[in-house]
């Protein structure tokens, strides 16, 4: 059996302040296969982009990679020099933003941007980048495209521009797309746009995919696999089908019965009841204890380990409700027991380009 195209083990991000860190990505592992497309599903604040970020080499002061290897295609990516990555970014890996207009240089034409990424990255004469750009924003279904690589990020709707950012990430036919919430700055009529647009693509192009979204309904439509995260924890991991039917972690359990179904005759409206953990001061055991209805006092001794549920080695869960069941090795760093930075696409896809600040958005 081939490697996986992504890896990832016992991830963790933190954020250093003054009261201590800020673990916004606790020992987090999942994998990802060539053509497959994951789902990352949680609540806001759960850790979803900072861990998208991560895998993109995204994390700037005061955030660092504390524990766990990135590998795509054999290639750890934690300990990849930073020109290395730069020619990874853009190129092989692409990144979609939540919000297009504030990852768009504001001075420079959208044509101008994505040849940017080109020049960067390919031996395309500047004749041939053109008609790049062309056929990428027609493709992306733009009118006119030649008239609009003209046009300024602020003469696009909300839509639109994310239509620009899409093409922008494909412009170098990346292997692996990572989305983070693609939709969510967009009114819904689009949204639905985006979602049928990106899954079109991603089954023409072949691509892998990962998937930042508090949609689940997203998941259930576009994605093979999912990855639930609760404070900074991945805490399940599996197929969506397999997860969906049948959740082996109680804040999946709960997550799900959020979702309304339209199988309903009355409007229903189920919450989790309580708030998450402070990041900076994560309880002993597991991290969704304090508002778990089938928590027990093994929940608050030790952090627990991702046990094989299912009768399936890749589908995971951290539930001591699974105890006896084979485990994943723990990372040896592991505890016993969403800062954005700023940044243009451009510079996201080549780690250059045209500056731009918090000032030019």
């Amino acid at each position: 059996m081939s490697a996986p195209l992504l890896n990832v083990e016992h991830l963790s991000t933190h954020f250093k302040t003054a009261d201590g860190p800020v673990k916004a990505v606790d020992d987090n592992s999942f994998t990802l296969e060539e053509g497959e497309v994951l789902g990352i599903v949680g609540e806001s604040g759960s850790g979803k982009s900072t861990l998208l970020r991560s895998v993109m080499g995204l994390i700037e002061d005061p955030g660092e990679i504390v524990d766990g290897r990135i590998e795509y295609r054999d290639r750890d990516l934690t300990t990849m020099s930073d020109a290395a990555l730069r020619e990874l970014r853009g190129n092989e890996i692409s990144f979609v933003f939540q919000e297009p207009t504030a990852h768009l240089n504001p001075a420079y034409t959208v044509g101008d941007q994505i040849t940017d990424v080109l020049a960067a990255h390919t031996d395309l004469s500047s004749e041939a980048q053109w008609e790049r750009v062309y056929e990428l924003l027609g493709r992306l279904g733009i009118p006119s495209p030649e008239e609009r690589a003209e046009s300024y990020p602020h003469e696009f709707s909300g839509g639109m521009a994310q239509r620009v950012c899409i093409a922008m990430a494909l412009a170098c036919e990346p292997e692996l797309l990572l989305a983070d919430e693609p939709t969510s700055a967009l009114d819904v009529t689009i949204q639905a746009q985006i979602i049928d647009l990106l899954t079109e693509l991603q089954e023409d192009l072949g691509l892998s995919m990962v998937w930042v979204t508090h949609d689940m309904g997203v998941v259930a439509e576009t994605c093979d696999s999912m990855a639930v995260m609760y404070a900074g924890n991945v805490v399940e991991y599996g197929r969506v089908d397999a997860v969906f039917d049948d959740p082996k972690h109680p804040y999946t359990e709960a997550l799900l019965r959020t979702v309304p179904s339209h199988l309903d005759t009355a409007p229903r409206f189920d919450t989790i009841e309580g708030s998450p953990p402070d990041l900076q001061d994560l309880p002993d055991g597991c991290v969704f204890q304090e508002r778990c209805p089938e928590a027990m006092e093994a929940c608050r001794t030790g952090r627990p380990p991702y046990y094989e549920v299912g009768g399936d080695s890749a589908w995971l869960s951290k539930c001591v409700l699974h105890e006896g069941k084979p485990t994943r090795p723990a990372s040896p760093s592991a505890p016993d027991a969403d800062a954005n930075p700023s940044a243009t696409l451009a510079d996201s896809q080549t780690d250059g380009g045209k500056p731009t600040g918090e000032g030019d958005r």
